[in-house]
């Protein structure tokens, strides 16, 4: 047993989830500063990095969750509404810092569709949290 109580095919499941993603993480990357030298640029540079990096993550989650390989099967939740709450008042005081210090650094010129992007994507990453 694994210290966090996962059995042997969970630990295997997760590893070669982890794996996969790492890989798509690379090729995507890679993508992306291919079609920056041929001239494509879809979002600007700290911007794109991030949304691939948001996406990866999120298949990763939803595929360890998916493949039950997140919890081990002794885990017991407890307090879910609680865990919950706190989640989400963390994520608003995240978003409120990162408006806070958007509009400071850019002085309120968005500059394109990178916050656009970066709320979108992390108004998914709400959903699926709290969805699992």
């Amino acid at each position: 047993m694994h210290k966090k109580g996962l059995d042997e095919m969970q630990l295997q499941k997760r590893n070669a989830v982890g794996h996969q993603t790492l890989i798509l993480t690379v090729c995507l990357l890679l993508l992306d500063a291919a079609l920056y030298g041929a001239g494509v640029r879809w979002a600007e540079y700290p911007v794109n990095a991030l949304a691939i990096l948001a996406l990866c993550s999120g298949i990763y989650a939803v595929r360890i969750i998916a493949a039950n390989a997140l919890a081990g099967p002794a885990a017991k939740v407890r307090k879910p509404l609680l865990k919950a709450a706190a989640v989400i008042v963390l994520a608003a005081l995240a978003a409120a810092a990162a408006v806070v210090f958007w509009k400071s650094g850019s002085d309120g010129d968005p500059g394109g569709i990178g916050a656009v992007l970066l709320f979108v994507l992390s108004c998914g990453a709400l959903a699926v949290a709290a969805v699992t």
